[in-house]
């Protein structure tokens, strides 16, 4: 921690799904963990095997939950160069 750093500016706020969705910042430097690709992971395989579609995201707060939404949202429903950059 003695060397200095700074935060993306995108991170210094909460992610709205309104206005963030096709956004092309919205994504910017968004890191997917093991977490996440587990849990998207997981939710597929549910839906392939149930046909079930509802799903309840919980965790702490800063913890990603809205951050995932918007990538894959725009990874599946926003216009096609947000699209590509999502992928």
């Amino acid at each position: 921690m003695s060397e200095p750093y700074s935060i993306t500016p995108r991170f210094r706020r909460s992610v709205r799904l309104d206005t963030d969705f096709a956004s092309a910042t919205a994504i910017d430097d968004f890191h997917c963990p093991a977490s996440f690709q587990a849990a998207v992971k997981f939710m597929a395989s549910h839906v392939a095997e149930t046909e079930q579609g509802a799903f309840t995201w919980t965790g702490p707060y800063g913890g990603g939950k809205s951050s995932l939404a918007v990538a894959l949202a725009c990874l599946f429903g926003a216009p096609n160069p947000v699209r590509e950059e999502a992928a």
